[in-house]
């Protein structure tokens, strides 16, 4: 079994490589295209032999109708995300589309997004959204230790990474990232090959959350449901 898969995330820095204008939806990613949240995703699903890497497929995601990337508040439109989710019929459409946004604060936005896309007209693929408090890199600062690895810098272990105010934990990786001098998507990257998923779900509970619900969408009684 082989599982194609979109990922959707807020920012750049998360899905990697940005696509040209010219690249059509649905075209499969190459290891060196993906962003840290292509990596945690197919982690989550490859844990415990699940699924072997190589059957874990990433694919362009689709575009807004302005032909752009979509980004940040994209997602948070219930009418824009379900277009997102609309996918036309194809060979190389996927089979599940991952949406990825931060709380901001906002602790029912979860529910609002669930509920605004749990009946998509035309689409035929499933779809888990995670919802990171109080944003992505809250979950990429958990685990020190891969922090560390990925600036080759020690990296002090933070606060509950849950209790920090929204933007909290992207400036806190941001400055580390620039006093080390690293690369931004390389470092994330590497946080995201090297963090330890339990250590993760411990001490953030919205990233446990997403992780079972990612594996229970994709079991084989669930899948393409």
């Amino acid at each position: 079994m082989s599982l194609r898969l979109v990922v959707y995330a807020e920012g750049a820095l998360e899905t990697g490589v940005p696509h040209g204008p010219r690249t059509p939806p649905g075209n499969e990613l190459q290891d060196d295209e993906l962003g840290a949240a292509h990596i945690l995703v197919r982690r989550c699903l490859s844990a415990n032999g699940r699924l072997p890497d190589a059957a874990i497929r990433f694919h362009r995601p689709l575009r807004t109708d302005a032909g752009r990337v979509a980004r940040g508040s994209d997602f948070l439109k219930v009418a824009r995300l379900r277009k997102l989710l609309s996918w036309p019929p194809s060979p190389n459409r996927p089979d599940l589309a991952v949406v990825l946004v931060d709380a901001d604060g906002d602790r029912s936005r979860k529910g609002t997004l669930d509920a605004g896309t749990a009946m998509v007209p035309g689409a035929r693929l499933g779809r888990v959204i995670g919802v990171a408090i109080e944003e992505f890199e809250a979950w990429l600062v958990a685990d020190d230790r891969a922090v560390s690895e990925g600036l080759h810098a020690t990296f002090p272990t933070p606060k509950a990474p849950e209790t920090m105010a929204p933007q909290e934990a992207k400036l806190l990786l941001a400055e580390a990232i620039a006093l080390a001098g690293a690369d931004p998507q390389v470092v994330r990257r590497t946080i995201a090959e090297k963090c330890g998923l339990d250590a993760i779900s411990a001490r953030c509970p919205s990233f446990a959350d997403f992780r079972a619900e990612l594996v229970q969408t994709t079991l084989p009684a669930t899948f393409g449901r």
